[in-house]
């Protein structure tokens, strides 16, 4: 880790090369790859590393490719990482081919493995946590002209799809017990939860997914028998509850064996219940010979329970397949095929599986032979959905269409900003049953996806605006109907509490009161230091907050308690999302020989006792988070504006005897933007000042990237990167066009 940390204060100087000044190359001979790598080193490395000039005192002219295995292993280890990471060489000097720098990178990594050397770098570039090594510039500089393109994979369904597969078969499925929860996500607090390589299914994973998959079978099959009372007898009766496909019903209701067309027709039916497909010719013959034999051994029920979970345990009913089935184009790419482009359109946005992703709303109980609306899988079938203007064409109708959910875009800016995370923060007995983190979470969703559908620079309006969404019901309807239910029980009730006074005062005094029946919880308000008592609920929101206390959603109360700790506010974590999220920077982990406490002095300020990272071996990383965390200090880890902060054993919501005035100013160091480097005098200054920077929007847009994709960007992504950064900022900011972008660019769509 001490090594680690040097060569990070080293300018983690790249390429840590070789001295290679007295190298020749004899151009008459076929290049080997060690030639290749030695030249490669000469041109790009040795002008600062070598005999004659050693940035940063770091020079490699007394090392060579016979110890390249050996005691210098260590540092031809970080070269690889440099190079793959495309760190080095820096931006201000002439950039190598990104196929020749990977090429050398690979050669030197294969020598280190064949000596034994164990290198995470491949490990490292697939995590969310060391996405933001890959250099920033180079991203966007253009320099990398592609084409880009995403490796085959598969994607494991995630949680929530799962749980709308299970409802495909019908609600009485609970019937036959508790359904297993086999697929997890992580909390997705500032990183993207769900990436495809990431997201395997496990020996644990598989248990309990045949346990589903045995219900499910047990449903199709002989069905739940349960006593249940008859509301007309009030008796106990043995009800049987069963959902077999026609195809299944059909052969055990015929006494005689099943016939071939039978067999073909259940194998299809289940084919098409699971996957949402016909089967193939060769898995039609396999399964039909699987059924037939399960049906002489076990009888029909038990073969076609067999089958059943045959076809509920296969691979692509867990994941969806991307492996590029479409033609492939002279750079060796292919494009993923009709179906492969349904199930990954589908699940892009939604949850719903692409044979029921209708694109229109259904008719509600229409029993005519009107046709329903046509589902995504319907136009793959029909050939619709070929091309990037098939996919652009049927993408921009999913996200117009009101009658579809699309939970993938509000998922995506609570685990970008993580604000969804304040349910889970404990404040023990410093909070009281006002703290109820559900509303302002609930706030806070309200406050985004207004934002998405103005679709108006919407991360500058995140980031900027002081107007807000509190306990809003939805509509101006749904507000006076609330209202109306509350005063009308409490009318019919003989009981007039205080609930009841609250109404009845506030009409009197001509203000509107809070649509929320429990008075507990509409105390919730005062965490954006409103008071209920006083208030008159604004029936237009979002409505602007108290004057130069709120600016954007980093200063909700649900972020900042997200980002807060149990007893106190934490500068250093806000900070660090800040310099990850916003600037694309990143911050090594902590040593493991460091003690990171904050002293104890319940007489001293936060702010002041943060002062022993300014030593210098902690500031070197603390300078890029504390300054950024700091003008947050104007708020309370509960959220609450302040100008004064409590001093001695106070709980977070009393008065305390002891204040200290509260200091808000902060700076922005080495952001990688210039224009916006410099001190901050407050929170409201440094969130404008972020909000106007390119780097801030491009860094947002790689978030967006490894949310979609499903991975961390690679160099060769750059033209999809500098494309949805483009359709953001020519469309007036608009989310929907960066996405769409995403979504119809050949990071998407190709794989090789």
């Amino acid at each position: 880790m001490q090594d680690l940390n040097s060569f990070r204060a080293l300018g983690v100087v790249v390429a840590l090369t070789i001295a290679l000044s007295g190298l020749h190359v004899d151009a008459a001979e076929p290049p080997t790859d060690e030639s290749r790598t030695k030249a490669f080193l000469t041109k790009h490395c040795l002008s600062c590393h070598g005999p004659d000039t050693q940035e940063k005192s770091v020079a490699f002219h007394k090392l060579d490719f016979a110890r390249l295995a050996g005691k210098d292993a260590h540092l031809w280890i970080k070269v690889v990482e440099q190079l793959k990471f495309g760190q080095m060489p820096p931006p201000d000097a002439p950039q190598p081919a990104r196929l020749d720098a990977e090429r050398v990178a690979s050669w030197i990594q294969s020598r280190l493995v064949e000596a034994g050397h164990e290198l995470d770098v491949d490990h490292k570039l697939g995590q969310p946590s060391y996405a933001n090594l890959l250099n920033h510039e180079k991203l966007f500089d253009g320099s990398i002209t592609g084409p880009a393109f995403s490796p085959p994979r598969l994607w494991r369904l995630h949680p929530e799809a799962y749980s709308l597969f299970l409802e495909t078969f019908g609600r009485q499925l609970a019937e036959g017990g508790p359904l297993s929860k086999p697929f997890t996500v992580g909390d997705g607090k500032g990183v993207a939860s769900n990436y495809a390589a990431l997201s395997l299914a496990d020996s644990a994973t598989l248990g309990q997914l045949m346990l589903n998959c045995r219900q499910i079978a047990t449903w199709q099959t002989v069905g739940f028998r349960r006593l249940k009372k008859d509301n007309r007898t009030k008796e106990m009766v043995e009800r049987i509850f069963i959902n077999s496909p026609q195809s299944f019903a059909e052969i055990i209701a015929n006494q005689d064996a099943p016939t071939d067309t039978q067999i073909a027709a259940a194998v299809s039916e289940e084919f098409e219940l699971v996957l949402s497909r016909p089967p193939s010719e060769d898995e039609a013959s396999a399964y039909g010979d699987l059924l037939r034999r399960s049906i002489e051994i076990g009888g029909k029920a038990n073969g076609l329970h067999t089958l059943a979970m045959a076809v509920l345990l296969r691979p692509d009913a867990i994941y969806r397949m991307e492996v590029g089935l479409g033609k492939t184009d002279e750079h060796g790419r292919r494009m993923l095929s009709p179906y492969e482009l349904a199930h990954a359109i589908a699940y892009a946005l939604t949850d719903t599986p692409p044979d029921q992703l209708l694109l229109g709303p259904r008719k509600p109980n229409d029993r005519s032979q009107r046709p329903q609306p046509p589902s995504l899988m319907d136009l793959a079938e029909r050939g619709e959905l070929k091309t990037r203007a098939d996919v652009q064409r049927v993408v921009n109708q999913i996200w117009e269409n009101d009658h579809i959910e699309q939970p993938r875009i509000l998922r995506f800016f609570q685990e970008f900003f993580g604000y969804h995370a304040a349910e889970t923060v404990f404040k023990g007995d410093r909070a009281n049953r006002a703290f109820v983190t559900k509303f302002l979470v609930s706030d806070a969703d309200q406050f985004v996806l207004h934002h998405v559908a103005r679709d108006r620079d919407v991360l500058k309006e995140l980031l900027t605006t002081d107007r807000y969404f509190v306990q809003w019901p939805g509509s101006r309807q749904e507000y006076d109907r609330r209202i109306d239910s509350i005063t009308k029980r409490n009318n019919n009730s003989q009981r007039k509490d205080v609930n009841f006074k609250y109404f009845v005062e506030r009409t009197a005094k001509g203000l509107h009161p809070i649509p929320q029946a429990n008075p507990t919880w509409r105390q919730t308000v005062r965490f954006y230091n409103l008071d209920e008592r006083t208030w008159d609920f604004p029936l237009e929101q979002p409505f602007a907050m108290p004057p130069k206390e709120r600016v954007g959603i980093l200063t909700h109360p649900a972020w900042l308690v997200a980002w807060s700790g149990n007893f106190e506010n934490d500068p250093i974590r806000r900070g660090k999302w800040i310099r990850e999220h916003l600037l694309a920077g990143s911050i090594p982990e902590i040593p493991i020989t460091v003690n990171a406490q904050v002293p104890e002095d319940p007489h001293k300020t936060l702010r002041d006792r943060l002062q022993v990272t300014r030593k210098e071996y902690c500031w070197q990383c603390h300078q890029k988070m504390e300054p950024l965390g700091l003008p947050f200090e104007a708020f309370t880890d509960f959220g609450r504006f302040r100008t004064k902060e409590g001093l001695g054993h106070t709980h977070a919501l009393g008065n305390p005897k002891e204040t200290a005035p509260v200091i808000t100013s902060g700076q922005i160091i080495k952001s990688g933007d210039a224009s916006i480097d410099g001190d901050v005098a407050d929170v409201r200054d440094l969130m404008h000042r972020l909000a106007n920077s390119p780097r801030v929007r491009q860094s947002f847009v790689r978030h967006a990237f490894r949310y979609w994709m499903g991975r961390n960007e690679k160099l060769g992504d750059s033209p999809t990167l500098i494309a949805a950064d483009k359709a953001y900022v020519d469309n007036g900011g608009s989310f929907k066009s960066m996405v769409i972008e995403l979504l119809t660019s050949d990071s998407f769509l190709c794989r090789k």
